[in-house]
């Protein structure tokens, strides 16, 4: 059995840092799912299910909260265009500090082991890559180790 959510790890402006929570019951390692372009959809919801149910704790942060328009988006039609745009404003800088925000907020969870891995698809991905090299626009995490 595992536990849903969506949860809140932040506010500024007025906006709030969103982020969809499935876990398992009892201790677990983290995983961190960084979405495409598209934004925190019901297939990334169902991706940390999945994982969730083979033993993690999966987070799904909506890296574009900030956005003009922070929801998902559709895969075709006007939404794509508005996907890339979405993308081309998008402040990595902040992003990064989110991520850590994220991090920080699955290693303190009671039944968190401390490991965190990441994955992430498309701009997800890039993310990903980027916060595991210590890119220099990227701040340091509390704790840099990444699983």
């Amino acid at each position: 059995m595992i536990t849903t959510a969506t949860i809140t790890l932040g506010h500024e402006d007025g906006r709030a840092f969103d982020a969809y929570l499935a876990r398992p019951a009892g201790r677990a390692p983290s995983i961190i799912i960084f979405t495409e372009m598209f934004g925190l959809s019901r297939h990334n919801r169902e991706m940390a299910d999945g994982y969730a149910r083979r033993g993690f704790t999966a987070l799904v942060p909506n890296l574009f909260w900030r956005s003009d328009y922070p929801g998902e988006l559709a895969f075709e039609g006007p939404d794509r265009d508005a996907a890339w745009a979405r993308l081309k404003a998008f402040d990595v800088d902040a992003a990064g500090r989110d991520i850590c925000t994220a991090v920080n907020w699955l290693r303190a969870q009671p039944s968190a082991t401390g490991k965190v891995f990441a994955l992430g698809f498309c701009a997800g991905g890039r993310m990903a890559f980027a916060r595991r090299r210590g890119q220099a626009s990227m701040p340091r995490c509390r704790s840099t180790a990444w699983a």
